[in-house]
């Protein structure tokens, strides 16, 4: 029969795997559309975009993410534009890229 863990060891194993679940979520963060300027999303105006980001839930914590400024940049393929968010809850600040690529017309 072990000795039952001692409370501190218990209270740092559940810190190691939040740590690491964390580092998961982030790391499958980085990897999605929006997540870096070499992969934005594509939107028609940039009120879309804000739109967007709005609708956009945190992904550690699913709370809401509130824009708190934003930046453009003109390249050939369309206007890049980045969107620093906030989340309400878990206060992690992130960024969104959307390249701003206005529909052609007939």
């Amino acid at each position: 029969m072990s000795s039952p863990k001692r409370p501190r060891n218990e209270r740092r194993q559940r810190e190691r795997e939040l740590r690491n679940e964390v580092s998961r979520v982030e790391r499958l963060w980085s990897q999605l559309p929006g997540a870096s300027a070499t992969a934005p999303i594509d939107v028609a105006a940039p009120a879309v975009a804000t739109i967007k980001a709005r609708a956009t839930p945190c992904p550690l914590c699913q709370g809401e993410l509130t824009v708190e400024r934003d930046r453009a940049e003109s390249t050939p393929r369309g206007v890049l534009l980045a969107l620093d968010l906030h989340c309400r809850l878990c206060h992690k600040s992130r960024t969104l890229w959307f390249r701003v690529a206005p529909r052609e017309t007939n």
